[in-house]
């Protein structure tokens, strides 16, 4: 049985990731790190409550003592928190893509999760173009790959590992998700856009990409460090057989 921790359960990867944890008998609790309670639009299985607490998370730059004690013990973490390039600086982008995920690796270790027995994994969600040289002219791409570069630093470690998933495109399943998960712009774009790629390669169903996220951070891809879009979904498709 597997002990996980999400983040940005609100959001349409966290939140793909936290119905897959649930509906997983494999998995017995669930932590999940937030910003508030998770809203009342989502539409949760009746097992949630029995399976699931929310810790709330006022500056995910820190960790206080109380909260460091209550994610130990446990053996994966998903960490699909993040937010919209829109309005943001670039030091502000950094500061919620690049320093919160290391934060939360620094206290994950000061906790003592893993062990050379049973490692500990954590699962960034970066994406498609995601660009650890730094060279893209796009600050996202550029972001998530220096995040994608600094964790797995972190995570180098005898009892911790890093798996990032690259995911295309993706968006929520449910007309009522998207309302609340989505920008006005982005549900726009959601209707016009998402039914041409997502029948392309690029394509990627939300409920794939959470189950990746949940088998990554159990522990079932232990020789993979990170997977594109593709890759993600012939990873989780191989173990539906």
């Amino acid at each position: 049985m597997s002990k996980l921790i999400i983040t940005g359960a609100t959001g349409t990867a966290g939140f793909a990731a936290y119905l897959a944890a649930l509906a997983d008998p494999s998995v017995s609790n669930i932590t999940l790190l937030l910003r508030r309670e998770v809203p009342s639009w989502a539409d949760l299985p009746s097992n949630a409550s029995q399976k699931s607490k929310t810790i709330i998370i006022n500056d995910f730059s820190q960790y206080p003592e109380d909260v460091i004690s209550q994610i130990a013990d446990h053996d994966g973490c998903v960490w699909a928190l993040g937010k919209s390039i829109q309005g943001l600086s670039e030091e502000e982008y950094m500061k919620i893509h690049v320093d919160f995920p290391l934060a939360a690796v620094e206290a994950l270790k000061k906790a003592g999760v893993g062990s050379t027995d049973k490692l500990f994994y954590f699962v960034y969600v970066g994406g498609e173009g995601s660009d650890p040289s730094q060279k893209s002219m796009f600050l996202w791409a550029r972001g998530k790959g220096r995040a994608e570069t600094e964790l797995a630093k972190a995570l180098d470690t005898p009892t911790t590992r890093l798996l990032v998933a690259r995911p295309g495109y993706f968006f929520p399943a449910h007309t009522g998700q998207r309302q609340n998960q989505k920008s006005g712009i982005g549900r726009v774009l959601d209707t016009t856009l998402g039914p041409l790629v997502t029948s392309s390669c690029m394509g990627l169903p939300a409920g794939t990409l959470g189950g990746f996220l949940v088998e990554g951070a159990k522990g079932s891809f232990p020789n993979v460090s990170l997977a594109n879009n593709t890759q993600l979904k012939e990873l989780f498709n191989s173990l539906q057989k």
